[in-house]
């Protein structure tokens, strides 16, 4: 987990609105209730795929359709992905002028930044519906200096809010509107994570039919963590969701975290967060169930929240039509068997737009909207991040274990175990967010 998930906050007695709730105050008493939820959604089994795919459709656009004024100042976020391609191109439909896109890449000394820039499928589309095209290279030095700012501005601590920030400062000097693609790849399964899901479901059949003594025999004889992480994972749903998901898994969370000095819970660990949701999973097919949670804590929680976050802070306003309730009604009413159309990812949503998409969308391979940490953490950052960690503060936190800090920095600079500084990042934020809403409370952000 790389962010708080609702409704817990880093402010004691301080709590967040789980998104699709509403809150009133009547008689002196103050009450939380749902206006949506997964668990009222019932599947329609009886329609064919060209019948969800024509009004999948249908749905996307109408709502498109209502989600502007044509005297908006209107801009979008533009990858060349199918999710960004699919809404901008929907949008161009209805929009009476042209709409203005932005794209961002990344420079430096490292050849390897190119392989994070997507200039070219954004071009192809843009030049398709003709809009106002423009784009954005962030150097090291620029990033540099953002990145205290960013991270003054979160309101609860993310490893993931970088990109929103860019994008959204980008796309300000043109527009004051963010048209976005955020929920896509969950919602239409698109996203590599549901790759991993169906690796890690083939592992785990595999492992259970191996008789349970066998099982235990090969974990006395192997004690490494990976046949433990294997026997974890074959449990439940849940496990296995928080093997694919959580940046710590929970040998690694008990490693790390100094519970009593927390006053944390006896039982308290994000496995038993997230294990909540299943509350909107009852009946529902395995995949399915795994699609809602991975909506409420990863585009609840993280994807949306930073989102709206950074943008406002650039003074735009994001709108993510493919996260509107009418969309989520209509996807989760289709069985999952359709959704996930010739175990193909995204099967229905190309069946259903394939003629939004260029060739070169549909033929590109997946990229995820993320910034290029590892390079940053290699390069620019290295010394940055050797301060914040050893030298200047996270090493002194009573509630973390310096061993376990110690494990996570030698994995990604020393032994190399681990090619993403996911872990290693996500630290550094925390570090950062500590000092300046905790320790110092900085009243004005770092300027840069």
């Amino acid at each position: 987990m790389i962010t708080v998930p609702d409704p817990l906050t880093m402010f004691e007695n301080i709590y967040a609105l789980p998104p699709g709730n509403y809150l009133y105050k009547r008689n002196s008493r103050v009450k939380i209730e749902p206006f949506f939820s997964f668990k009222n959604i019932k599947v329609l089994e009886k329609f064919d795929e060209n019948f969800w795919a024509d009004n999948l459709r249908k749905t996307l656009e109408y709502t498109i359709k209502n989600y502007f004024y044509q005297n908006e100042n209107i801009g979008a976020f533009l990858s060349g992905g199918h999710d960004t391609t699919a809404v901008v191109s929907i949008l161009n439909k209805f929009l009476n002028k042209s709409l203005t896109t932005i794209t961002i890449g990344y420079s430096g000394e490292n050849e390897l930044y190119e392989s994070f820039n997507e200039f070219k499928y954004a071009e192809v589309v843009a030049k398709r519906i003709n809009s106002n095209h423009y784009t954005k290279i962030y150097s090291e030095e620029e990033i540099m200096r953002i990145i205290p700012y960013v991270i003054w501005y979160l309101e609860q601590p993310s490893g993931d809010a970088i990109n929103s920030f860019l994008a959204s400062k980008a796309l300000s000097k043109y527009a004051n509107i963010a048209f976005t693609g955020t929920g896509g790849d969950e919602i239409f399964i698109g996203s590599h994570w549901f790759v991993q899901y169906f690796r890690i479901l083939k592992y785990v059949n595999l492992w259970n039919h191996i008789p349970s003594a066998i099982r235990n025999l090969i974990r006395k004889i192997f004690p490494i963590k990976r046949f433990n992480r294997l026997d974890f994972a074959s449990k439940n749903l849940i496990n296995r969701y928080s093997h694919l998901k959580f940046l710590l898994k929970e040998d690694e969370w008990h490693d790390l975290i100094n519970k009593n000095e927390l006053n944390l819970p006896w039982d308290f660990t994000p496995l038993k967060i997230v294990s909540e949701y299943l509350d909107e999973t009852k009946g529902r097919e395995e995949l399915d169930s795994l699609m809602i949670m991975f909506f409420k804590h990863e585009v609840c929680n993280l994807q949306m929240r930073d989102l709206d976050n950074m943008s406002f802070v650039n003074q735009v306003e994001p709108r993510s039509p493919l996260v509107d309730r009418r969309i989520l009604q209509f996807i989760f009413s289709i069985p999952i068997s359709i959704r996930f159309l010739g175990k193909k990812l995204r099967g229905l949503m190309i069946k259903s737009l394939n003629d939004y998409f260029p060739p070169e969308t549909l033929k590109r391979k997946k990229m995820s909207f993320i910034v290029p940490m590892q390079l940053w953490a290699q390069g620019p950052l290295k010394d940055f991040i050797d301060d914040i960690l050893f030298n200047n503060g996270i090493n002194k936190r009573f509630f973390l274990k310096n061993s376990k800090v110690n494990e996570i920095y030698n994995d990604f600079y020393i032994t190399k175990k681990e090619k993403h500084p996911f872990k290693l990042w996500n630290l550094v934020v925390l570090e950062m967010w500590l000092k300046y809403h905790y320790d110092s409370k900085l009243v004005n952000p770092p300027t840069f």
